[in-house]
Order: C-alpha cells, then structure tokens, then sequence
C-alpha cells in the first residue's frame, strides 16, 4: 500500500512475470480442474480482442498441450486400428476361403467391440490414449482366438470341444490378470483393465456361441449340397 494506493511493481531483474525489456508480460491463472479452461479461453480472448493489434496475447496450458498430444496418439491409434481390420478380414479370408466364413468371423469379433463402445456411450467414457489403446489391445488378442476356431473348423474339419475348452480356459487366464489393474492406484490403469477383461469375457462367449453355431450350420449345409452331388 502506498498512500492508499496499491500500485503494481515489476522488479526488471529475477521477475519471472515479466521481459526485462518489459514488453512481455505474464499471467499464471490456476483453476479447479480442466472444465473451466474453455470460459477463461473466452474471456481472454475477449478481453483482449480490444487492444489488438497493439498488444497481441498467447495462451499456454500443460493439459491443453497434454490433450492436444492425448488427441494425435488416438486419432493414430484409430487409424491403425481401421487399417488392422481391414489386414483382419484379407487373412480370415485367405484362411477360410470363403466369404460367410469370414463374415461370421467378422461377426464375432464385432460383438465385444460393440459391446464396448455401447459402454462408453452409456458411460460418457471420452475417447483418448487409455480407451483406444484398449480397442486395439483387445482386437489384437481375441482375433488370435478366431483363427484358431476357423483353422480347426475349417481346415481341419475337427470338432471344437478341445479347442473350445482351452480358448475358454485362455481366456479366462487373461480376464484374471487384466482385472488385476483394478488394484492399481491410477485410474487409467483401472479402466483400461476392467475395460479388457469385460471384452475378453464378451469375446469367448461369443467365439464359443455364435461363431461355432454358424460355422457349424454352415459346413452341415455344405455337407448336404456335396451328399447330393454324389452320384
């Protein structure tokens, strides 16, 4: 306080607020959480729209910058997952030859995908580095239980019971150890394990049902057009 007055005084030398030159100014405005980083945007924007061009004004903020890089990692992640299943379908393809084979292969893997998304629109769970990863994480694993289906199904024309029973047993060893993140202490870590073994159970159902049914129904009607072909 000086005579009433509270004036401003900016020490040219160790301030870490203003340029020696004292053409740059800085303001360090800290909030609650990020919800109410896009009001203060506007409100600088606002307040300073009016001295331009005189003054111009730049905005920085560690988790704008950690969002912006949160957005190009999933918008990458995305993509490769787009290219991944299209790479998917070419060798369920090659493997089966034959396209409702690969349909129904598709299929299977699209209903725990499905089941996912649905939980994050339900949830309001954003998009970002943890729940791409974990769409690409988890197509990756269940996919290696569909080839093995089909292979056998398929190719070798052997019944499921074996096979059903170690890719249940599979997958009921990596639920176990992906709900082990539940223990962790980082929220991320704990969505991104319950996420996966919510997929995981999802995607043995429905390799065990659905895509064993239709593939059997299948080759039973293959069986039949080849019973009647014989002469």
């Amino acid at each position: 306080m000086f005579f009433g007055l509270n004036p401003t005084i900016f020490p040219k030398k160790g301030n870490p607020y203003v340029s020696e030159d004292q053409r740059q100014y800085r303001i360090n405005i800290k909030l609650r959480n990020q919800d109410g980083i896009a009001d203060v945007i506007d409100r600088l924007e606002g307040d300073f729209q009016k001295y331009e061009p005189r003054f111009r004004h730049s905005i920085f903020s560690e988790f704008l910058y950690f969002e912006y890089i949160s957005s190009s990692v999933t918008k990458s992640l995305l993509r490769s997952l787009l290219v991944s299943a299209l790479l998917i379908f070419f060798l369920l393809f090659l493997l089966s030859l034959n396209l409702r084979d690969t349909l129904v292969s598709i299929l299977a893997n699209l209903i725990p995908l499905g089941f996912l998304i649905i939980i994050f629109a339900i949830f309001g769970i954003e998009m970002n580095i943890t729940t791409s990863l974990t769409l690409v994480i988890c197509l990756g694993l269940i996919v290696d239980d569909t080839i093995h289906i089909l292979y056998r199904r398929i190719n070798l024309a052997e019944p499921l019971e074996e096979l059903g029973f170690g890719v249940l047993a599979t997958s009921l060893i990596l639920i176990g150890g992906f709900l082990s993140f539940v223990l962790s202490q980082s929220q991320p870590n704990q969505i991104f394990g319950l996420l996966c073994a919510i997929v995981f159970l999802i995607a043995v159902i429905s390799d065990i049902t659905v895509m064993t049914w239709l593939l059997r129904d299948n080759n039973m009607v293959s069986g039949r057009k080849n019973h009647k072909d014989e002469p």
